[in-house]
């Protein structure tokens, strides 16, 4: 067991914690740190949760630990042994609300590993769990998942459709509820060449994302603006948004939205005839992703790859 999942934490009063105290500490700090964009803190905590776990023999507790560590672990790129946890917390079905974390996980697990289609098949039974639990806000980020398989397939029209419906899916007050599908809908509107409203859309998911100070958020909103400024021929705007995004990309280890960031920052310097600088960022691009495939870079340089890129593919 973790040294750190050992140690005595003591609460405000200056008693030592029960283990379940300690497990909820740890988790809270894991959720944080995800919050605020930090992925491999959040990991660290969230390992010691699944450490203070299975010290409390509690199965439904670790399978719950495990699905709060492999929400963060697949966003590190550590989806072979993640895949394998979950398939067996989904086919062991101790538990409804498991179930639906481990589904909803393998959905992203997945559409990271550049699957839509296996993505799209646990996305649905994701969803169909969330709706047995009439957890609307599980079933949020269900069909949330879905639409962003359909995006993965370039399939924005049905995307957006599932976007909206998950939106409509969390009626509240609260402007951050639905944030994370806002800004997926504005770049499927982005797509479907509906530029004003896909562009306003994001601003507005910029917005709340910094108020909020949720960075993964504030993050994935940069990239799409600089796209989005980029065909609205404001590329000095979208090098701003596009700066900022790889920014809060490498800060978290996020390593698609490092590339992505780094392809449109390429074509942005492309547009403003800064050939130099593009060469030296698709360079970059070439060594740090395809390593050993120069011809990468020489395409990039020989064609204007645009209507065929895809944020979310």
């Amino acid at each position: 067991m973790n040294a750190a999942a050992h140690a005595v934490i003591s609460s405000p009063e200056g008693r030592i914690q029960s283990p379940e105290e300690r497990y909820e500490q740890f988790r809270s700090l894991g959720i944080e740190a995800r919050d605020r964009g930090l992925l491999h803190e959040a990991f660290e905590h969230l390992d010691h949760a699944l450490d203070v776990a299975r010290e409390i023999g509690d199965d439904e507790l670790i399978d719950r630990a495990v699905c709060n560590r492999a929400a963060i672990s697949i966003s590190l790129g550590e989806n072979v042994s993640t895949q394998l946890e979950l398939r067996q917390i989904l086919m062991g079905n101790r538990s409804l609300e498991n179930s639906f974390l481990a589904a909803y996980n393998l959905a992203r697990c997945h559409e990271l590993a550049k699957e839509p289609k296996k993505s799209l098949f646990y996305g649905r039974i994701a969803r169909d769990r969330a709706n047995d639990l009439a957890r609307p806000e599980w079933a949020y980020g269900a069909l949330n998942q879905i639409a962003n398989a359909l995006a993965a397939e370039s399939r924005f029209g049905e995307a957006a459709a599932r976007y909206r419906e998950a939106i409509a899916s969390l009626p509240s007050d609260d402007p951050t509820s639905n944030l994370e599908a806002r800004i997926n809908l504005g770049y499927c509107l982005l797509m479907e060449s509906q530029l004003p409203e896909g562009l306003g859309m994001l601003y507005r998911g910029l917005r709340d994302a910094r108020v909020q100070n949720l960075t993964r958020l504030e993050m994935i909103a940069r990239l799409d603006l600089a796209l989005g400024t980029l065909e609205a021929q404001r590329p000095d705007l979208a090098l701003r948004h596009v700066s900022r995004g790889l920014a809060l990309a490498e800060r978290s280890g996020d390593r698609d939205s490092i590339k992505n960031g780094l392809y449109l920052e390429g074509e942005i310097w492309s547009d403003l005839a800064e050939w130099d600088r593009a060469r030296e960022v698709h360079a970059r691009l070439q060594r740090r992703f395809y390593p050993g495939q120069p011809e990468v870079r020489l395409y990039l340089e020989a064609i204007d790859t645009r209507q065929l890129f895809n944020l979310r593919a």
